[in-house]
């Protein structure tokens, strides 16, 4: 029976084109940011949708979520529902 450093060496020698493989089939991706737009800090966004100039989002945590509708431009918050804290938007 072989050691077991020679299974070792035989699967890393069976993967290791997977790696080069796989570093050269990545595409890398840059970006810049073009605008700040303003944001309440308190909300934490969990969806995100911008539809006819207008920006809908579902924020919350644990028992304190909302839906709103906020102006782009000011980040006044326009209409909210806040939702019942056994729902988690």
């Amino acid at each position: 029976m072989l050691p077991v450093k020679y299974y070792l060496w035989a699967i890393l020698l069976a993967f290791w084109p997977w790696t080069v493989i796989a570093d050269s089939v990545v595409s890398r991706y840059g970006f810049s940011v073009e605008h700040v737009y303003p944001h309440d800090p308190k909300a934490f966004t969990q969806g995100l949708i911008f539809e006819n100039g207008r920006l809908y989002e579902s924020t919350g945590l644990k028992g304190h979520s909302s839906l709103r509708e906020i102006d782009l431009e000011t980040g006044n918050v326009l209409r909210i529902k806040n939702l019942a804290p056994k729902h988690f938007a």
